[in-house]
């Protein structure tokens, strides 16, 4: 599929870069078409739209939207088309934008399928009279998604944001208000939505947002970022948010910034040691907080180990021992490879930094894990083979 997908790609760039392409745009827009239509159809006999078929019709659909205005089909046949691709079988996996189909299906075949997602609305309302309202209508979702896509192509701003956020109560949906907001050129009213939602909601849907806000500050009112930084690290009291208040701090007072960045976070643990491990230069002191707080991140242990490695290389590699012997706690052979290569490159690492300390260390270690685990024959003949005794 993604060879076909190389193959049109190159007639695409044939056709815009050549005086005399080998295929005209509506031929490889009839290629598309028809390649779009088959693969639905293996979508449907093999479920795989979140996988490689999926990535590939997602491909396809970008270039059926950029290529329909070489579409020999009258606006009416192409606007029956796009209605049956969210009523059919196929409906649901994917959705079509008409912002991107405007040109090729005009005023009068962008009215038939507004005509029927009205239809569709009132079928969905119907049918909301006789399900609880969690229940799940699948053309709802499709409704949602045309008549949000329809506001931004009329640039209707009351639409846009009553398609979008609803009823309020969830955070994307500010979310996407913002976004759809700021595709019509309207970035204040986007920036207004992304900080409610970036605000009003705590979960991760509300960090969305903040990014989200962070986005369109940098693009709009850089200016205003390192206030906004600030804010939103109160918020959520997060690492990357106090980061990036530090990282756009002026120099003569970037040390008063991460203090009292270090001080907003010290509610929350594994944040703090987040943003110590990357603005406090001091690994050993990282490492302390860490063990002291409790905080059960073994990813972030040996990041600070990798900096604390020249300085104190015992320590450094005793947090890579913690990672390994967390890797054998259970018995799975699928492990025992993996295991085995990280001892090996430990062993190397540890030779490297000249600490005989180190290198004992992990020497013991090795031979700790063979008498821990002589009841895993499997694991001991992997340990032979990577010449680990």
């Amino acid at each position: 599929m993604f060879n076909g997908l190389d193959i049109i790609e190159s007639a695409i760039a044939e056709l815009n870069n050549s005086p005399r392409p080998t295929y005209s745009g509506a031929q490889i827009f009839d290629v598309i078409h028809r390649a779009l239509n088959s693969s639905m159809r293996v979508l449907l006999r093999a479920d795989d739209s979140s996988g490689i078929i999926g990535e590939a019709i997602q491909a396809l659909l970008n270039l059926h939207a950029r290529m329909a205005v070489f579409s020999t089909k009258t606006p009416k046949q192409l606007a029956s088309w796009f209605i049956k691709f969210h009523d059919g079988d196929t409906s649901g996996f994917f959705f079509l934008d008409p912002v991107e189909y405007r040109e090729s299906l005009g005023e009068a075949g962008m009215a038939i399928v507004r005509e029927w997602v009205g239809q569709q609305r009132h079928a969905v309302e119907q049918a909301r009279q006789h399900e609880p309202a969690h229940s799940f209508i699948s053309a709802e979702y499709v409704v949602i998604h045309l008549e949000q896509r329809f506001a931004v192509l009329d640039k209707d701003i009351d639409a846009i944001i009553a398609a979008h956020v609803r009823d309020g109560k969830v955070a994307a949906w500010y979310r996407d208000a913002a976004k759809a907001l700021a595709e019509i050129g309207e970035y204040d009213l986007a920036i207004t939505w992304a900080s409610k939602g970036a605000h009003e909601f705590h979960d991760w849907q509300g960090i969305e947002c903040a990014q989200c806000l962070i986005q369109l500050i940098r693009q709009r009112h850089p200016e205003q970022l390192r206030e906004v930084a600030r804010d939103l690290t109160y918020t959520h009291l997060r690492a990357d948010f106090a980061g990036l208040y530090v990282d756009i701090t002026p120099t003569h007072a970037a040390r008063d910034a991460r203090e009292e960045m270090l001080d907003a976070l010290a509610e929350r643990p594994l944040e703090r040691a987040k943003f110590m491990e990357r603005y406090l230069d001091d690994p050993a002191a990282t490492l302390d907080y860490l063990e002291v707080n409790n905080v059960d991140d073994q990813s972030l242990r040996e990041k600070v180990a990798d900096q604390l490695l020249p300085l104190d290389p015992l320590r450094a590699i005793c947090v890579y021992i913690d990672g390994i012997a967390d890797m054998l706690v259970r018995a799975d052979t699928r492990k025992y490879a993996p295991a085995a290569r990280a001892l090996r490159a430990l062993r190397r690492r540890a030779k490297g930094t000249g600490s005989a300390e180190a290198s004992a260390a992990v020497e013991a270690f090795i031979l700790g894990l063979r008498a821990q685990y002589k009841n895993r024959p499997s694991m001991i003949r992997t340990f032979d083979k990577h010449e680990l005794s």
